[in-house]
């Protein structure tokens, strides 16, 4: 066994993990198909994130396994295991910034400022999940790893300030449009 002591019950658990995120995963569909109103697009793109992330632990497990047992990874299953994990930051972060923004409970149509912080906030947090991988696979005594670790930290903030804006703005709209219209009050209770 190559993990020390306390990695030792990291496979295990990844796997279990996997499959229960992915059991949640088929549960969440079947809600979804059974439902008959107030079903959007926005809770089949959380049901994708849930599969992603049981996928990306799936991948993770069996890294660390081979890890266990040969004492390296295999490079197959981390390229795999980065894929899914870069897949799974980016659409957890889409699915905020859609749920911030009110699209799909509040409004259909994303508005041309929304649309700007897609593009801000998608690339900082891919390259956000690109420093936690480079994090990851050096050592803390490298020089990389204090400039990485930096860059992670910094480009996070960034996009969790970028996705409270959406938030904000949507929010104090609504409480604008509430004082004379019934519905966006409604409306803003739901975003709320």
């Amino acid at each position: 066994n190559y993990l020390s002591a306390g990695q030792i019950p990291l496979p295990a658990l990844f796997f279990t993990l996997s499959v229960v995120y992915f059991i949640v995963a088929c549960y969440w569909i079947y809600v979804l198909r059974k439902a008959t109103e107030g079903v959007f697009k926005l809770h089949y793109l959380m049901g994708s994130l849930i599969y992603f992330k049981s996928i990306a632990l799936l991948f993770h497990g069996v890294n660390t396994l081979f890890v266990q047992l040969r004492g390296h990874r295999e490079e197959a299953f981390a390229i795999l295991y980065y894929i899914t994990y870069l897949m799974k930051g980016t659409l957890l972060f889409i699915t905020v910034v859609l749920i911030g923004s009110g699209w799909t409970f509040v409004k259909h149509v994303l508005s041309d400022r929304d649309k700007k912080i897609f593009i801000i906030v998608i690339p900082l947090q891919i390259l956000a999940n690109v420093a936690q991988i480079i994090i990851d696979e050096t050592e803390e005594g490298q020089s990389q790893y204090t400039m990485w670790t930096e860059i992670f930290i910094l480009v996070d903030l960034l996009c969790c300030g970028a996705i409270l804006f959406p938030v904000v703005w949507s929010i104090r709209h609504l409480q604008e449009a509430s004082q004379t219209d019934g519905k966006a009050a409604i409306n803003l209770q739901k975003l709320k």
